[in-house]
């Protein structure tokens, strides 16, 4: 199996973080390193306690088993995992979170941007937690 680039920097740096996000699809496709149990587990060990890791996960429709795919396997290594997602919305992102992600709240504005303020308000509050179902591989 190939080690991505990112495995290998999670992989040869000590360092731990508040927070990891992962944005590395190319249209629906995730590689196979990042989706894997030990890409997970390794995520894991680089997380100060009380962190958490974000996943920007491209979803086509409501049926699209993408975001539970990502959350199944995050809950093999993480106890606490949390789907943010618009529902009804086609070719979209949905963020899968997982580490300390019980308290997290569904997000606000705290800024008026300069730019695009109707179309931010109308997706800012259409995103909201929802159950995950388990998908068995």
């Amino acid at each position: 199996m190939s080690i991505g680039r990112w495995q290998g920097f999670l992989r040869d740096n000590p360092d731990r973080y508040d927070a990891i996000v992962m944005d590395a699809y190319v249209g629906a496709f995730v590689p196979q390193h990042l989706r894997s149990m030990s890409f997970f587990r390794l995520a894991q060990t680089r997380l100060e306690d009380g962190g958490c890791l974000i996943a920007n996960v491209f979803t086509e429709h409501d049926f699209d088993a993408a975001p539970d795919v990502a959350a199944t396997a995050m809950g093999e290594v993480w106890d606490d995992v949390r789907v943010l997602d618009i529902r009804g919305m086609q070719h979209r992102n949905a963020l899968v979170m997982a580490g300390d992600v019980a308290y997290l709240q569904e997000p606000e504005l705290l800024m008026r941007p300069l730019a695009g303020i109707s179309e931010i308000l109308h997706d800012i509050h259409r995103w909201r937690f929802r159950k995950w179902r388990l998908r068995v591989s």
